[in-house]
């Protein structure tokens, strides 16, 4: 109940902060369970969608079998980028990353004027 208005307002607004709460609460669920390939791949999911799920990746530290965990981390994290090879070429998915790298080194400074720091700055 202490969050639902919250919850509520980022489905609303359709922002994707309730799925990674639930994906790091889900691989907590998991982790005390033993399930490491699932909670692994819970987290692997957080990042891939937003990336303050890498906060869940903490979680390892407090865990038996850390190698384990790295090694199905490692496993997913591959899976997940080799997936999208299924549909569209090596040239094409290379093109995409490198057009997603420009999109985000032109995203500071059109957003910079915006943030406190622009204000800070000007």
């Amino acid at each position: 109940m202490f969050v639902l208005l919250e919850l509520l307002t980022n489905m609303q607004n359709e922002q994707s902060n309730g799925l990674i709460a639930g994906l790091l609460i889900m691989s907590f669920g998991l982790l005390e369970r033993k399930k490491l390939m699932w909670a692994s791949l819970c987290i692997v999911f957080s990042v891939f969608i937003k990336i303050f799920g890498v906060v869940g990746f903490a979680l390892f530290l407090f865990y038996p079998q850390k190698w384990k965990l790295a090694m199905y981390t490692v496993g997913w994290t591959l899976l997940l980028l080799l997936i999208p090879l299924i549909w569209i070429d090596l040239g094409q998915y290379t093109a995409l990353f490198e057009s997603y790298k420009q999109m985000l080194s032109e995203d500071h400074s059109i957003s910079y004027g915006y943030s406190v720091m622009g204000w800070i700055y000007t």
